[in-house]
């Protein structure tokens, strides 16, 4: 702010220099002309420094001009003065707004009304203020605020902003047809207000009436394209219905025309999450909380993507940090045991969701996850209560019922399982990107004659695991196209003959631009073709993918050359262990039992690299573990399938090269880090998605010494060693 130097003199300083010089000084800041209006105040603070008009109007003026802080001490120092002018703690409320004061800004409203009861603007202010707070705060009791947007729409009933805000209030307390006439009752008013549209838009999509929700965005964009509100109202609409590269457009449009909002900012981090985008996730989360970090949802919500990220270090730091600031918030403390569930530490997690319980019995994220937990280390009835609690807790949040479905899969009730799992296209941390095909969802109705994509989701090893239905689906006398990881389109072409296999993305079929009759992903003909056990393929020798014949020969002279031993192919280490606490895989030196197998030849199936593990392996048990450089054990799928289909046995932790073996009717020993696991169905023993694979499971708390004893007596039994 200038010091007034350069501005005309006024004249001499008679009786009515001050008035006269507050009139002008008034209507040059009426006209936007705020460096002279503010040298006229500051003139009239040099004859009067207590006059309380100039200090608050140059307090206005200050924060207008974003010095917020002077504004606010200069707006003080005018009620000091005169402490009885309802417009000084309006205007002063205002300014701590602007500095994020809210406790403050609370106050000064109160006080303005004390002094006029029946202002109408303060009125709708503080209602919207209390409101947010409330919101902010997880609160629920809106009364105190729902009755001060009455009070205000009853004075001036003619406002279509005042009937927005006391519709918006109504609103967030679930009551749903009140707010809607509000909104309805501004229409009238002014048919074109876009607040109105927008909200009533807002309104259906509360209700799940997406369409109609739609109808109402498009018309208040209609009249003005750059209403932040609607188009980051319209983001979220578009999002519900899986149209994430849309709505991630429409969040877009919205941040660049308000650049402060940081709901905004969450809104589109959490739909990069959905696609899998995290690193850009992260970073409009970030945005988020640098506008306002006093926001432990968002703040949970960057913890939980580094998790997905598989950062622990940094996501459990991240989360600790915040708890500091909000030791007792329910969110952050479930997150922290979310991030020692996925290190294995199951009982430091199930001690602190119990705690969370003890704090808040209905807190629903945390009933949900000890169910989960408690699935490795509790009891099938314990377990499917919890979960049955949450879905009532939870109604209509996608993340109950997905994770009730791993539990049925994990005790083998498929049916039910299959119908819930449908709910992992909506939960943010499920692993996949969600896609939005325009094409009819398959719902078991016939095929004959008619065409369907059937495309891959999850990792590597679930698309190999799940193609094993795709030979019941050709043989419902549908015309079949695959869309799987460009790894497998060679595996695939040739393994289901007369389907046409694509790499993802296919673009095309994802634009409607290629149509089909039908789309689902490949996971999802379970409900059809596989609904029990039973209906599993049980003949370890079933084989649904071929290798090539001529790579296939390949191999089999290489390995034929190491001599006449079985040949066991070995992968023992997870990609998916970046700070080695994650347990699925194991050692060299937990593997003793078996690398101390006489008679064998071991072969590396690792993608990963491992030569310090294979030297460690000569060095400890004078076993040579054979690896080829001529063959991408990662990326080359199809090389890979010829060489496993020569083994004599796979012995590996749950991984595709597993799937894969299983895929040729290899037999596949697999050890696992729990005994308990949607991929066992319920039984370990039975042949469930794998015919030719047996499982060596443990305790999720045990270590791997006897299940490592037991794997390696069953290879010499089968080999008669």
């Amino acid at each position: 702010m200038n010091d007034g130097e350069n501005v005309n003199d006024t004249g001499s300083q008679g009786p009515a220099f001050i008035p006269e010089t507050m009139q002008r000084a008034a209507a040059l800041h009426n006209e936007g002309d705020l460096e002279s209006a503010e040298a006229l105040y500051r003139k009239v603070l040099e004859a009067d420094p207590e006059n309380p008009d100039a200090l608050h109007l140059l307090g206005f003026l200050a924060n207008q001009l974003g010095f917020w802080e002077e504004g606010a001490k200069l707006i003080e120092a005018a009620i000091e003065s005169d402490p009885n002018q309802p417009l000084f703690h309006n205007h002063l409320a205002k300014t701590y707004l602007t500095g994020g004061e809210k406790e403050k800004a609370e106050k000064a409203y109160r006080q303005s009304l004390d002094l006029k009861h029946d202002d109408p603007d303060v009125m709708n202010d503080l209602g919207n203020l209390l409101r947010d707070n409330k919101l902010g705060r997880g609160g629920d009791d809106l009364s105190e605020a729902i009755d001060l947007l009455a009070k205000a729409v009853l004075i001036n009933p003619e406002s279509p902003q005042y009937q927005v805000n006391y519709g918006n209030a109504l609103r967030d307390d679930m009551q749903l047809k009140e707010a809607r006439s509000c909104y309805e009752s501004a229409l009238k008013i002014d048919p074109v207000f876009v607040g109105a549209l927008g909200n009533l838009g807002l309104l259906c999509s509360i209700n799940g009436d997406f369409d109609e929700a739609i109808e109402f965005f498009e018309k208040a964009l209609a009249i003005d394209p750059n209403d932040f509100g609607t188009l980051n109202n319209y983001g979220s609409v578009l999002v519900s219905k899986r149209q994430l590269d849309k709505g991630i457009e429409y969040f877009i449009k919205a941040a660049q025309n308000e650049t402060n909002n940081p709901l905004i900012y969450f809104n589109l981090g959490r739909a990069l999450m959905r696609l899998r985008r995290d690193e850009e996730a992260l970073e409009m989360l970030s945005k988020s909380l640098e506008l306002d970090n006093n926001q432990p949802l968002v703040i949970s919500t960057f913890a939980s993507t580094l998790r997905m990220m598989e950062n622990f270090v940094e996501a459990e730091k991240f989360t600790k940090d915040a708890l500091q600031i909000f030791p007792d918030n329910p969110v952050l403390r479930c997150e922290l045991a979310a991030i020692h569930q996925s290190l294995f530490e199951i009982d430091e997690a199930e001690q602190l969701l119990r705690s969370i319980l003890d704090d808040t019995p209905n807190f629903a994220p945390a009933v949900m996850t000890l169910a989960f937990i408690l699935i490795h280390t509790g009891q099938e009835e314990e377990v499917m209560a919890l979960f049955k609690r949450a879905l009532e807790l939870l109604p209509d949040e996608p993340e109950a019922p997905f994770n009730y479905a791993l539990a049925l899969f994990c005790y083998g009730h498929l049916e039910e399982a299959w119908e819930n799992y449908v709910n992992r296209w909506d939960n943010e941390q499920f692993s996949s990107p969600v896609r939005h095909f325009p094409q009819k969802l398959w719902d078991g109705s016939s095929l004959e004659g008619k065409s369907i994509l059937v495309y891959g989701e999850q990792g590597l090893g679930d698309e190999v695991r799940h193609a094993s239905m795709i030979p019941d689906i050709m043989a419902t006398g549908a015309e079949v196209t695959i869309e799987c990881s460009p790894r497998l389109v060679d595996l695939f072409q040739r393994s289901f003959e007369g389907a046409k296999v694509y790499p993802a993305k296919y673009e095309e079929a994802e634009s409607g631009e290629v149509d089909f009759d039908y789309q689902t992903p490949v996971i999802d003909l379970g409900r059809y073709f596989r609904p029990t056990i039973e209906s599993f393929p049980s003949d370890p020798n079933h084989a649904f993918l071929k290798a090539d014949p001529d790579k296939k020969a390949f191999w089999g002279e290489r390995l034929k050359a190491l001599g006449d031993g079985p040949k066991i192919g070995l992968s023992w280490r997870s990609g998916h262990d970046p700070i080695g606490r994650n347990k699925w895989g194991t050692t060299v030196e937990e593997m003793e039992p078996i690398l101390s197998i006489e008679g064998v030849d071991f072969i590396n199936l690792m993608y990963l690299e491992c030569s310090e593990d294979r030297a460690r392996i000569q060095e400890l048990y004078g076993v040579n573990l054979h690896t080829w450089d001529d063959i991408d054990l990662k990326d080359d799928q199809d090389d890979l399938a010829a060489l496993v289909d020569n083994l004599d046995l796979v012995v590996s932790y749950p991984t595709s090269v597993g799937y894969l073996a299983s895929g040729l009717a290899v037999p596949v020993f697999t050890f696992m880090a729990m005994n308990i696991h949607q991929v066992l169905l319920g039984n370990p023993e039975a042949p469930g998605w794998a015919p030719s694979m047996r499982f060596f499971c443990k305790h999720i708390n045990a270590n791997w010494s006897e299940t490592f004893v037991d794997l390696a007596a069953a290879v010499r039994g089968k080999f008669g060693l």
